[in-house]
């Protein structure tokens, strides 16, 4: 297997992590909000959701970067959207959903990517 294509292996268990992480991290602080708990092990989540969150795209930059000689930079970019939408969920927490879909399909668009040799 070709580096790159290892890279992109990479870059898709990252973002499958993004989600799952997202996904149980949205359920601790639900649980901390209903139970109006306040420590350490929401902190703990929240923290290391967002640095998943920056891991991922750093990730997909590099992943852009690496697909010019492929041609598909499009799950790169829906990768880094994707991240950048949970981000930005602390502030506009409509955008959450579309933000879990855009890395799905990133995942699936970077699985896709074949060698033009």
């Amino acid at each position: 297997m070709d580096k790159k294509f290892k890279f992109y292996t990479w870059t898709i268990t990252s973002n499958i992590l993004n989600c799952v992480l997202f996904a149980i991290s949205f359920f601790i602080i639900l649980y901390s909000l209903r139970y109006n708990c306040s420590g350490n092990l929401v902190e703990i989540a929240i923290f290391i959701s967002y640095m998943m969150y920056f891991i991922g795209i750093i990730l997909n930059a590099i992943c852009i970067y690496k697909s010019n000689k492929y041609g598909k930079m499009s799950g790169g970019i829906l990768g880094i959207i994707g991240n950048l939408g949970y981000i930005l969920s602390v502030f506009i927490p409509f955008i959450v959903f579309p933000a879990f879909i855009l890395l799905i399909i990133s995942c699936i668009i970077l699985s896709n990517v074949k060698s033009n040799n």
